[in-house]
């Protein structure tokens, strides 16, 4: 089973990132390990995804790899590291964007953070 998920988001990432070369940065949302909530197979293909991301951006020689830490872009996007997906979903609309789903919030709230990261440090 793992190998089927892992080549297929190999591939799909690859994809993506041929598509849109070149590429500057690659962020991704680290993975969420609770001990006492995460499942380990869980865990397992949350890992595994983070390294292949990780892997992938050094592979197309992308220098800018980091993974986005869940509260801290929560902070940055809603003031709260412990906001809910609709804290998460308003603060996007508020922004004028228009996410279709909690995935797609949770993408452009870490897009935003990412950018204010890179922006900073220019």
């Amino acid at each position: 089973e793992y190998a089927k998920i892992f080549r297929a988001f190999y591939i799909w990432l690859n994809d993506l990132l041929e598509e849109h070369a070149p590429i500057d940065v690659l962020v991704f949302e680290a993975p969420l390990l609770m001990s006492y909530l995460t499942h380990f197979l869980t865990a397992r293909k949350l890992i595994g995804m983070a390294s292949i991301c990780e892997l992938m951006g050094s592979l197309h020689g992308i220098d800018n790899i980091f993974e986005a830490n869940n509260k801290t872009v929560k902070k940055h996007i809603t003031g709260s590291g412990n906001a809910q997906k609709h804290h998460v979903m308003a603060a996007c609309q508020q922004r004028g964007w228009s996410p279709n789903n909690d995935d797609e919030a949770d993408a452009l709230a870490i897009l935003d953070y990412a950018v204010s990261v890179f922006r900073s440090a220019a």
